[in-house]
């Protein structure tokens, strides 16, 4: 027990940021179903603005399916990481069209994270799919 509760505290005191990728993962699904606050929360604070704006132009309800997504994470390097997105999205909206969008070659996306108390996103080169 006391090996469990060191472990906690220990992780707690390295200030783990979480995952890059899952992060990521989150923040495309959040802009493209629009949902503004989600994607407040993943967006670093200079970068809101425009996040929530895309979000905006996002679909209420659509269902973003990310598990043929493929995240590669990129060493970090100070409070940054970035992480290159390849793969197809299936997206099935809220009147139960579907559609299949691919990432790979020239669509692959590129995300720049960095460590705000928690990886944030904070620049996508590349345009995301919408």
């Amino acid at each position: 027990m006391c090996a469990v509760l060191l472990a906690l505290a220990l992780a707690a005191c390295r200030g783990d940021s979480g995952d890059p990728a899952a992060v990521t993962r989150a923040f495309i699904r959040a802009v493209m179903a629009a949902e503004s606050e989600q994607v407040r929360t993943l967006t670093c604070a200079e970068w809101q603005a425009t996040t929530v704006r895309w979000a905006n132009g996002g679909t209420p309800g659509l269902h973003v399916d990310t598990d043929h997504l493929v995240l590669d994470v990129g060493e970090r390097r100070g409070p940054l990481v970035e992480v290159r997105v390849t793969g197809t999205l299936a997206l099935r909206a809220p009147d139960g069209r579907r559609e299949v969008r691919s990432l790979d070659g020239e669509g692959a996306l590129l995300f720049t994270l960095i460590d705000e108390a928690g990886w944030k996103v904070c620049g996508v080169t590349g345009t995301l799919p919408g």
